[in-house]
């Protein structure tokens, strides 16, 4: 027979591992945080208990196997089983998932399985021909595979997070494919009157009430074990956190289980904010002489979303998703132009969130092409001095001023030769210097594409022979322009 230690050290090295990796996002609105801190991180943790758990309740397992076989007329009337000795051999503990799981699902349930293949049980017979007991070798041999299985659930509750249970519907210990070796002449008679009268080993053990007694206790001392590993666990989890998600990954070497604890998306029923500062419309952004450009404050091209949760954990891996966000109705409070250069104009905005985090999103402005101008003005928006497009409930008292700076880009070229540029377009050095000045500005949000909003229109047909030239150093700029700023939006 095999000892309880040598099989505890044979399942810690033939199982694979079985892990937990705990990842908590306490996310708050007044700092609108989504980092996810991974708070376990063990490719082992839950091997170690379900090994525990094993090497506590196999003994009682065993012992009960060996008294339900040693029954008096387990088989038949007169043929019973004694000194009954079992091999088991090393117990492989496997996991699979049930049911549940990913975000924001249902508890994730699995079965937890310790399988031992070809057990090995040697036991005598006895049987109602007292000179045949005493004169014939009473010994047999038979195998079978015998399997240990429960429920594991990662729940809703931190306190109790990994929970043992019995499977509905199937029986914790259970036995397959047993097989009797009829060598001499009494097992012959044994193995010859089972299949006669069409008796089922495995069936007839497991009616038994025994085993699913000793199963339940089985369970219960696996829960046991579970419940010191929950206390750890529950520890590193604040109170008031929900969890989000549960997972069943493969990785190398065994499977993990990641759970995610935090914070739901939410309602907002926080009275409307307002925030106020000035519009401000700067000089040309290098260009000789400005553009003219104005802006009309009472429609001030801006779109604000409140954040209602943090970035949801989409996977095992901690990979985020994009954020739960609601538009809000805002209301422009101000009248008058702001000029180039000009003082300013004051203004409000109305109707933010007073608690969660307000996102604001300034659309640029450009004037069209007319016939024979051969510039239109653009002007990009966003907060000075430059900071997140971002507004938090503990911020909404202080001063957002506004700028916008425009600039001018050509609308098409004629015939006349690469000379068409004017005088005042700046060279692509100068047009670095700015568009980078932008960039800070803007805060690198999409500033690509605002630029491409801003490019040229298509060139209109032309001879290539008298075009060609000037076609050749506009695109040069533009993608000049381009790699700058893509490289700058990394």
């Amino acid at each position: 027979m095999l000892c309880l230690g040598t099989l505890a050290d044979a399942a810690k090295a033939q199982s694979p591992d079985l892990g937990l990796r705990l990842m908590v996002q306490p996310w708050d609105p007044a700092t609108d945080i989504d980092d996810v801190d991974r708070r376990i991180d063990d490719p082992r943790l839950l091997s170690r208990p379900l090994q525990e758990a094993w090497e506590r309740g196999s003994g009682q397992l065993e012992q009960t196997l060996i008294g339900v076989l040693q029954q008096p007329d387990l088989l038949l009337q007169g043929f019973s089983l004694r000194n009954v000795r079992l091999g088991l051999t090393e117990p492989q503990l496997s996991i699979e998932r049930l049911s549940g799981g990913g975000l924001g699902s249902a508890p994730l349930a699995m079965r937890v399985r310790y399988s031992m293949a070809g057990a090995s049980i040697e036991f005598e017979s006895s049987q109602p021909l007292p000179l045949v007991d005493d004169l014939l070798d009473p010994r047999c041999k038979a195998s079978a595979d015998i399997a240990v299985s429960f429920e594991l659930r990662v729940g809703d509750d931190r306190t109790r997070l990994l929970r043992a249970g019995e499977l509905a519907g199937e029986r914790t210990i259970s036995g397959s494919n047993f097989r009797a070796e009829g060598k001499n002449f009494v097992c012959r008679v044994v193995v010859a009157a089972l299949d006669l009268l069409g008796v089922d080993l495995q069936g007839l053990l497991e009616s038994r009430p025994e085993l699913p007694a000793a199963g339940a206790t089985f369970v219960d001392t696996a829960d046991a074990v579970l419940q010191a590993a929950n206390g750890a666990i529950s520890a590193l989890i604040e109170p008031g956190l929900q969890r989000l998600g549960a997972w069943m990954d493969a990785v190398p070497g065994g499977q993990r289980i990641a759970v995610a604890f935090g914070v739901r998306p939410r309602t907002d029923s926080s009275p409307p904010a307002t925030i106020a500062g000035t519009l401000r419309l700067g000089h040309g952004l290098g260009l000789a002489g400005g553009t003219g450009a104005v802006i009309d404050c009472s429609a001030l091209p801006v779109k604000v979303a409140r954040k209602l949760g943090p970035k949801p954990i989409l996977n095992g891996n901690g990979t985020l998703g994009d954020a739960p966000m609601q538009p809000l109705v805002i209301t422009v409070l101000c009248a008058g132009l702001a000029q180039e250069g000009g003082p300013g104009v004051p203004y409000r905005l109305r109707g933010l969130s007073s608690e969660m985090p307000n996102y604001f999103e300034f659309d640029g402005l450009r004037t069209g092409c007319t016939q024979g101008v051969p510039w239109r003005t653009g002007i990009a928006l966003g907060f000075v001095p430059p900071r997140a497009a971002r507004i938090l409930s503990g911020e909404l008292a202080q001063t957002f001023d506004v700028g916008g700076y425009a600039m001018r880009v050509p609308c098409r070229v004629n015939a006349l030769g690469p000379r068409t540029i004017p005088s005042e377009f700046p060279p692509i050095d100068q047009l670095v210097t700015v568009m980078r000045d932008l960039v800070t500005v803007l805060g690198a949000r999409e500033t690509a594409g605002q630029l491409q909003a801003l490019n040229p229109q298509p060139l209109p047909p032309a001879p290539l022979s008298e075009t060609l030239a000037l076609q050749r150093e506009l695109l040069h700029i533009q993608a000049e322009l381009l790699r700058l700023l893509q490289g700058l939006a990394r």
